[in-house]
């Protein structure tokens, strides 16, 4: 599912983030479909793309829920857990694929 969170003020221009519970490629798609630029995504600690009022007004009209900055920081958390999760089996697997 694609999310956006409330406008907040950062400097002297409003902002949002795109951000999903599924993968970046549904992510990348759907922010292609609404016209984002691919320097707007942000990979760093949470991937996502930062979104003016404009093109927050597009991604909801084209699907996206609206969440609180508070659901915004838990999906993050969660999306954080499950990405180190994810590269811990990968390096477990990697230490016993070395045993052999």
């Amino acid at each position: 599912m694609i999310y956006v969170d409330k406008l907040k003020q950062h400097g002297s221009r409003e902002w949002c983030h795109l951000v999903t519970d599924g993968t970046l490629t549904e992510l990348h798609a759907f922010a292609k479909k609404i016209g984002c630029k691919a320097e707007w995504f942000q990979p760093k600690s949470s991937p996502h793309y930062d979104l003016s009022p404009y093109m927050r007004f597009k991604a909801v009209n084209a699907g996206a829920s609206e969440i609180s900055g508070r659901k915004l920081a838990e999906l993050v958390a969660t999306m954080r857990t499950k990405r180190e999760e994810k590269q811990a089996v990968k390096a477990q697997f990697a230490d016993q694929k070395s045993d052999y």
